[in-house]
């Protein structure tokens, strides 16, 4: 089977990442050093999401400048700290394995942290949108944001019952992915239907496979989590890429499919389609 496409890149990116914590062990950093400077990089690109989407003169809807000749420098600013964000999140694990700097206090403050900046981004996103009086996309980022804090939840205590639960599509590094891109592209709204609409997926699909392989182990003793780690199914099944790890072509497939959604949706996040709804219901 040939490579995917992310298995490439993954490779190259491991290869740099391993270089540079190697230097970063050389010189004494910490791991937890990086994972406190990555929360404030996503706290700075979370505070540029919400000047850049609330702006009044509503540049935050218009296409990139290639396309229209205007810029919001916000928004890039936000893609530009997501990116330095993301690079103490890969480095800081590796710093701790190569180092032998690994400890649970660790392991524990990063996971707490992620869940600090997956809030902040999104409440930058709110809050940009609530300055504009728009309460569409208000209720979608507060909605992203629950389902990105469920998805954690569903795993950490699903892994409380059986082995592993690392299922569903959209984890963490591809919601942060989204949201750069959505930043970098001025396509904030179409991102934020994205996420708070798909992710709902991945945080029930834990839920079902925790349930199936609690209740497999207690008729067989077997638990599936460690046997099928990523069971992908027969038959009809296999036509769900989404359902496919990461490394296969259908991964690739998938998230392909996602990053078009992104930039080419024809949403700009003037309207306020959901307020229109609940105005025409109530009468």
């Amino acid at each position: 089977m040939p490579n995917s496409l992310s298995n490439q890149i993954t490779a190259g990116l491991m290869w740099t990442r391993d270089r540079l914590a190697r230097g970063l062990v050389a010189v004494g950093v910490r791991p937890n050093h990086l994972t406190l400077v990555g929360l404030v990089w996503t706290i700075a690109a979370a505070g540029c999401l919400a000047v850049g989407l609330a702006r009044a003169d509503g540049s935050g809807d218009t296409p990139p400048p290639w396309f229209a000749g205007r810029a919001n420098w916000w928004l890039w600013a936000a893609a530009g700290f997501i990116i330095l964000a993301g690079a103490m999140d890969i480095l800081d694990g590796a710093v701790a394995r190569l180092g032998q700097l690994a400890t649970e206090t660790g392991a524990f403050l990063d996971s707490t942290l992620d869940r600090f900046s997956d809030i902040a981004l999104f409440a930058g996103m709110a809050a940009g949108f609530a300055w504009r009086n728009n309460f569409t996309y208000t209720l979608l980022a507060v909605l992203a944001m629950g389902y990105a804090v469920l998805i954690s939840y569903t795993r950490a205590r699903a892994e409380d019952l059986i082995a592993n639960c690392k299922v569903g599509y959209w984890e963490r590094g591809e919601r942060i992915a989204a949201i750069l891109i959505a930043a970098a592209f001025y396509q904030v709204p179409a991102v934020l239907w994205q996420l708070a609409t798909l992710p709902m997926l991945t945080a029930l699909r834990r839920i079902v496979y925790t349930l199936r392989v609690t209740a497999h182990r207690a008729r067989t003793g077997e638990d599936l989590s460690v046997t099928q780690v990523k069971p992908i199914g027969g038959g009809i099944y296999k036509l769900a890429l989404w359902r496919y790890p990461r490394g296969t072509i259908a991964y690739d497939i998938v998230t392909g499919a996602n990053i078009l959604w992104i930039i080419l949706a024809p949403i700009g996040g003037v309207s306020d389609p959901i307020r229109r709804w609940i105005v025409a219901i109530a009468g």
